[in-house]
């Protein structure tokens, strides 16, 4: 979320350019604002070198150039003990974003009606049936009973809730038959009912949603801040993850790349949820589709600096209380989210709870089946020909046939 945005007035929106505005206001000041960008544009948050050297943000405020550095800053140790962070304003959680997983096809979502323990219980279901009927005719000796082509037709008309016209003389059968109406009258309408939700929505593959997920697959970690690699390597959990860390000079260039990786992403508390699932647009030839990972890496307060002996220190944690208490914070981020959504787009999942006119695409799984079908009956016709022309040929008064599909 940006949290300074310059306007065309000469003053500043956004959490922290308006905090500013607000803190001058409070203070009957006029605002001198100093900003010392870098050679590539960016400004460093300041650390204290080695050498004793304070640079960055951190290097107007103890040099007495700044009174306060309004950029927020993560409310850690920055071993530079001259300066010191005030009250927290809001707090940011630092994230991974992944590449969004793919869709998976509509033929594989059919499948996915049911677990697979259900559709093993129903395929067992169907043949213990099949072989109670089948057993139940070859003992009623009484009347001659079906063969097993026909019996097993019998049984998947029943299952798929097609009318029989069978008469079942045994009482047995009777209430065997009564039960498998029944269950398939709950099986087919949970099937239906699931089928219509899978083939409306978009199904993905499984996200890269945990620090495991991420270390099971290859993607690298692109970043032009390098200061993120530090949160990996001071978790002895994830210190694997930080050598796959790629530092790359321009944001810019990670942006245009080819996308198969995952970035560090800062994101205030109050935004977390619009960030799920977004369209990243880098630019007019270049979009994707992102997941925040469940996972984040770490949250942070964010604080602004003063010098160690500022007179400010005390108003200006006062003033944050009261913007606190207010609930000003999440008003700000509110008013400049366009700036940031012009970029990541929220996917919204109530977006895909509408009704669509199908496609051959939603039901190619149909055809497959239908096609295999026919093929396979337009194979036993050829072979069920030619048994015969050879039996006539033979001048076999009885040819031989196929015993289960007669």
């Amino acid at each position: 979320m940006p949290t300074v945005i310059a306007t065309t007035g000469g003053t500043y929106v956004g959490q922290d350019g308006t905090f500013a505005t607000v803190l001058a206001a409070k203070m009957n000041a006029t605002p001198v604002y100093i900003s010392e960008p870098s050679a590539n544009g960016k400004i460093h948050y300041g650390y204290r070198r080695r050498a004793g050297r304070a640079y960055g943000t951190f290097a107007g405020v103890i040099g007495g150039q700044a009174d306060v550095s309004v950029n927020g800053h993560f409310l850690k140790d920055y071993n530079c003990y001259l300066a010191e962070l005030t009250r927290h304003i809001t707090s940011d959680k630092v994230c991974l974003l992944a590449p969004k997983a793919g869709v998976i096809p509509p033929m594989m979502t059919v499948l996915m009606s049911f677990q697979r323990e259900v559709w093993m219980m129903t395929a067992i279901t169907c043949v213990l049936v099949t072989a109670i009927y089948f057993a139940a005719a070859a003992l009623d000796t009484h009347r001659p009973g079906p063969t097993g082509s026909d019996l097993g037709l019998e049984i998947y008309r029943m299952f798929i809730g097609a009318p029989t016209n069978r008469v079942f003389a045994l009482s047995c059968r009777r209430i065997l038959t009564s039960f498998c109406l029944f269950f398939t009258l709950v099986i087919l309408n949970a099937f239906q009912g699931s089928l219509v939700t899978f083939l409306n929505t978009p199904m993905h593959y499984p996200d890269v949603n945990t620090f495991t997920d991420l270390k099971q697959s290859d993607l690298p970690i692109r970043t032009s801040s390098i200061s993120f690699k530090e949160i990996l390597t001071g978790d002895p959990n994830l210190k694997s993850l930080a050598y796959r860390v790629e530092k790359w000079e321009k944001e810019v260039d990670i942006h245009n790349s080819d996308g198969k990786f995952a970035g560090f992403e800062r994101v205030n508390v109050f935004n977390l949820e619009h960030f799920k699932d977004v369209l990243f647009i880098a630019n007019r030839n270049n979009t994707r589709v992102l997941h925040t990972m469940n996972e984040c890496l770490i949250s942070y307060f964010i604080s602004y600096v003063v010098h160690r002996n500022s007179p400010y220190k005390r108003r200006i944690n006062i003033l944050l209380s009261w913007i606190d208490q207010a609930g000003l914070v999440l008003k700000w981020n509110g008013d400049v989210s366009k700036y940031i959504f012009n970029k990541y787009k929220p996917i919204n999942p109530k977006d895909y709870d509408t009704s669509k006119v199908f496609s051959v695409r939603d039901l190619e799984i149909a055809f497959i089946v239908l096609s295999f079908g026919i093929i396979l009956s337009i194979t036993v016709f050829i072979i069920e020909m030619m048994i015969k022309y050879k039996a006539q040929k033979m001048h076999t008064p009885h040819p031989p046939h196929f015993p289960f599909l007669h």
